[in-house]
């Protein structure tokens, strides 16, 4: 028997990276070592085309496990999908049978100051109007950006109840998973017609599942205290990847980073951590936060350092256990915090990653064949 070192190419089913790498054939049918992005480091990768072997003797089998892992996590790549829900019943402009501000020219100009300050040409831009149910959407990319701001300024109001249920689904239906997603739900009231409020309830629950280790971002717009609904509130906060904003004003600074990390101890144990973002001038301002590993018994953070204008963070990975003690392999969540009411329109997208710390050197095992 030979064991079988591969070289294929690899295609990621999240982000559509392809990529070559060596593989076991043993490791992939047992769902071990099996080869990650590296532009997004999912692990969800199947192979695409074969490029050859090397064969090995079964006396004696040495695993070279030692793949550097970079430890110098750099900008996420992948264009920005952006998808606005908004509310254009008559109470946006102040009527109706409940007492409401006229904001729709408000929120109208301050959606348009939002897509004149993408310059991204790639990224796209999906606005959905709704009342008691979802309308003819206005859809583009930022090269077209007149032709989107245009068509901003002939949204009406139309009559209809609140339906936020069915608005928040075709929203959902929106999001492109080769794509760093951005779904805002913008409204001044709260969900009165069409599905029940429980019904409600239960889909924005589930945006924790749908954005699970993906690049799928929400945002819930109160732009009256008319729309501030406990409930939602709770499920809101509670919800990883999810946010309120109680502001008409949606043009906000996303700090960008990497959704999973992986660092290898045996090669490198100071880890440095790049972000990125749409407002440049973000890392012109002391933004006061900190990085938190889970706690565990294995590994700590130590020593970080702060470089905002370089744009990126540094520290080390401290032992908890004699090297021999700890496991090869791990996965904690790594956090960032910071104050969300000093920084209103501020957020880390984001601000929880899977953190991968292996402890992987050159490993020699013999196998002797009984007789």
């Amino acid at each position: 028997m030979l064991t079988k070192l591969g070289k294929a190419t690899f295609k990621c089913k999240d982000c559509g990276e392809t990529f070559e790498t060596f593989y076991t054939e043993g490791g992939i049918r047992a769902g071990i070592n099996v080869p990650h992005c590296p532009k997004c480091g999912s692990g969800n990768t199947r192979k695409v085309s074969y490029l050859g072997k090397i064969c090995i003797n079964r006396v004696t089998v040495i695993f070279i496990l030692a793949f550097l892992y970079l430890s110098a996590f750099s900008q996420i790549t992948l264009n920005e999908k952006r998808i606005y829900l908004v509310d254009v019943t008559a109470s946006m402009e102040g009527k109706g049978n409940i007492n409401t501000p006229n904001i729709f020219k408000k929120v109208k100009t301050e959606l348009t100051n939002t897509i004149n300050s993408i310059n991204n040409p790639t990224t796209e831009i999906v606005i959905i109007p709704f009342t008691n149910q979802p309308h003819q959407g206005i859809k583009g990319t930022i090269k077209d950006k007149r032709t989107l701001l245009d068509n901003i300024q002939n949204l009406s109001v139309k009559p209809g109840d609140t339906n936020i249920a069915d608005a928040w689904k075709k929203g959902v239906g929106e999001i492109d998973a080769s794509k760093i997603n951005y779904l805002f739900l913008l409204t001044d009231g709260l969900h009165n017609c069409g599905p029940s409020k429980e019904s409600l309830y239960q889909s924005l629950s589930e945006w924790g599942i749908t954005a699970k280790d993906k690049y799928f971002f929400s945002f819930y717009v109160m732009l009256t205290p008319n729309a501030k609904e406990q409930p939602i509130c709770n499920i809101v906060e509670s919800t990883e990847q999810m946010w309120l904003i109680e502001s008409m004003n949606v043009n906000v600074s996303f700090i960008k980073s990497g959704l999973n990390l992986k660092t290898n101890i045996k090669n490198k144990k100071r880890v440095k951590l790049y972000f990125t973002s749409n407002n440049t001038q973000i890392f012109n301002k002391d933004i006061d936060f900190s990085i938190q590993l889970d706690d565990n018994p294995f590994y700590k953070l130590a020593n970080p350092q702060r470089n905002w204008k370089e744009r990126y963070v540094v520290f080390d990975i401290q032992e908890l256990k004699p090297l021999m003690e700890l496991p090869l392999q791990v996965q904690y969540k790594l956090r960032i915090k910071y104050n969300k009411g000093k920084y209103p329109l501020v957020f880390f997208t984001p601000e929880t990653m899977n953190f991968t710390i292996e402890n992987v050197g050159v490993r020699k095992m013999t196998i002797r064949e009984k007789k």
